[in-house]
């Protein structure tokens, strides 16, 4: 979770960048401030092949420069948290019924 990007384009290239050096699959979600015209409440979701794919990215949130602050200098992301960290299940494989799947609401037979 980041709390805001102000050059958001441009970090997310960054983000994007990273991810696709360590083969890792993802999306990001956040809301643009009306007021402040940024990207706030930033979640982003990635899927690692191993566990030094998620250290490399991690270092490389906390330690290469990522954004802009207000006064449009180069800074460092500091105030990102990690939400989860586990393993995954593929909810989308052919060989899985999702649980909806087949459920008419009417009980079981």
């Amino acid at each position: 979770f980041l709390e805001h990007m102000n050059d958001s384009a441009a970090y997310v290239r960054k983000l994007r960048d990273w991810a696709r050096a360590d083969a890792m699959q993802g999306a990001i979600f956040y809301r643009i401030s009306p007021k402040l015209q940024r990207a706030e409440d930033v979640f982003i979701v990635l899927v690692a092949p191993d566990e030094a794919a998620v250290s490399s990215f991690l270092t490389n949130l906390r330690t290469q420069y990522v954004d802009k602050n207000s006064k449009g200098l180069k800074c460092k992301e500091r105030k990102s948290d990690l939400l989860y960290l586990g393993p995954t299940q593929n909810l989308l494989s052919s060989d899985r019924r999702t649980p909806w799947e087949g459920d008419t609401g009417q009980g079981r037979e």
